[in-house]
Order: structure tokens, then C-alpha cells, then sequence
């Protein structure tokens, strides 16, 4: 893709560096697939993946398990859920924390 633009362009080609992935990612994502993230990333809202994707799958396997939201005191784009059994009794405490902030670090790798 970059010789073919360099070409078209009568520039010369370059090596692919990391800083310029993401935007030839997304060129050949639209490219080979007529794709845009601008068009699906509507469906991929957090609130909804939560709701109509994670916990709607979860209730379908599973229709006696309940997803409680949880306020917490951790930053308000941190979402908890309580999940409980059919009987009441705790199964798991679900966490999404998707959002970069200064006080997160990457885990040592």
C-alpha cells in the first residue's frame, strides 16, 4: 500500500515505522473491507456492549443470574456489577475499567 501510494504520489516509499500503524491499519481496513471505525463504533458503546451483549448473552445461558450495577468510588467510568444466582447469593463482581487515565500503568511485561 505504501509503494502503490508513493508511486501514484511520485514520491519515494518508506519503511512502515509503529507510529504510522494505526493509520495504514485503518487504510487497509477500509481498503480490503470497506470498513470505517467512525461507522460501527455507535454499536460498540460500553454501556450497550454491557447490556445487550455481555449480560444479554449471560441472562441467555443463564436466565436465573442477575447483573446489579454497583456505585463504587472509584472513577465514574469504572462500571461494577454485582451478579447473583437465581437464590440471591453473590457469583461474581464484574469490573470494566476500559478507559486510559494518569494513575493506570501498564502491568510489567
Amino acid at each position: 500500500m505504501i509503494d502503490r501510494q508513493a508511486r501514484a504520489a511520485n514520491a519515494p516509499a518508506f519503511r512502515l515505522q509503529a507510529w504510522d500503524w494505526a493509520y495504514y491499519a485503518d487504510q487497509a481496513r477500509k481498503a480490503r473491507f470497506d470498513f470505517s471505525e467512525s461507522e460501527v463504533k455507535p454499536y460498540f458503546e460500553m454501556n450497550r456492549v454491557l447490556r445487550d451483549g455481555v449480560f444479554y448473552s449471560a441472562t441467555n445461558c443463564r436466565p436465573d443470574v442477575q447483573a446489579t450495577r454497583r456505585s463504587s468510588a472509584l472513577p465514574p467510568d469504572v462500571r461494577i456489577y454485582e451478579v447473583f444466582d437465581a437464590d440471591g447469593s453473590a457469583l461474581a463482581l464484574f469490573m470494566a475499567d476500559l478507559y486510559a487515565r494518569p494513575s493506570k500503568r501498564a502491568a510489567p511485561g
